[in-house]
């Protein structure tokens, strides 16, 4: 039993044990972090979201990717179209919201090429589709079930969540950002 105990308190300890990465061209860990793009990774990923939306990225990033056949949402299509669709345009109102209220951000939902999607990401005509997998490729290549998403900040700093269903990473707080970054 003292064993049992002990070994459970290792495991509860070292889940506190920061294990971010400082460089990476793809962010492949398990169970997220955070760490520093190298110039490359940023400056292309830069280029294709210009070549996605048409715009240039704004100072801080956040891009929510999801991905084919995520079981994610099997209960909510269950419910009809017009349920499904409202929560739709809530997730759309609330990513609008934080454009407005923060105007340094960039926000970009993706998905990978296909439609093997729940309804909710098949219903959502802003999220863009990535057509090559290039954003996939090149930082979301390490797929979870509900989709990843990453922030990154001005100095090409991020924070990446994996299995963000519904989009978490983007009510962080500032103080949180600085916190996680600074482990």
């Amino acid at each position: 039993m003292k064993k049992v105990v002990f070994l459970l308190l290792i495991i509860y300890c070292g889940s506190f044990i920061n294990c971010s990465s400082t460089h990476s061209n793809k962010i492949s860990s398990s169970l997220g972090g955070s760490g520093k793009l190298d110039d490359q990774t940023y400056q292309n990923l830069l280029n294709l979201l210009e070549k996605y939306d048409g715009n240039k990225p704004k100072d801080t990033i956040i891009i929510k990717y999801d991905y084919q056949d995520s079981s994610c949402w099997n209960m909510l299509d269950m419910e009809n179209q017009d349920y499904i669709l409202k929560g739709v345009e809530n997730s759309q109102a609330r990513i609008k919201k934080h454009i407005d209220k923060r105007p340094s951000i960039s926000i970009y939902r993706f998905a990978e090429l296909g439609n093997r999607f729940n309804n909710i990401i098949l219903l959502d005509k802003t999220i863009l589709k990535d057509s090559n997998n290039s954003i996939l490729n090149l930082i979301f290549a390490n797929e979870s079930s509900c989709g990843n998403s990453i922030i990154i900040m001005p100095g090409q700093k991020y924070i990446y969540k994996k299995s963000d269903s519904h989009f978490e990473l983007l009510e962080i707080s500032k103080k949180r950002i600085i916190d996680i970054l600074e482990k």
